[in-house]
């Protein structure tokens, strides 16, 4: 894959999910932030958003995550707020 060629959210959300699997877990916070940017629906977004959490919390990233969380507030309403607080 091109860097900077426009792809699906599907595509980032797959590249994310063979990042994390191989141990890349900054390699996945990068492939799902574009799942996010890249997302048409709630759902796709809400299911980058979950991937994003995890990894930032596996990552042990408090400050990036409680950041992540707050964009979510503020740019995904198709999401429960429940969820980022």
């Amino acid at each position: 894959l091109r860097a900077g060629a426009r792809h699906e959210d599907g595509t980032w959300h797959v590249l994310g999910d063979l990042a994390a699997r191989n141990g890349k877990l900054d390699l996945a916070a990068v492939q799902y932030r574009q799942a996010i940017r890249a997302a048409n629906h709630p759902d796709a977004t809400g299911q980058a958003y979950q991937r994003l959490i995890e990894t930032l919390w596996r990552l042990r990233r408090p400050a990036e995550l409680a950041e992540v969380c707050r964009d979510g507030l503020r740019s995904a309403p198709g999401v429960s707020p429940v969820y980022f607080h």
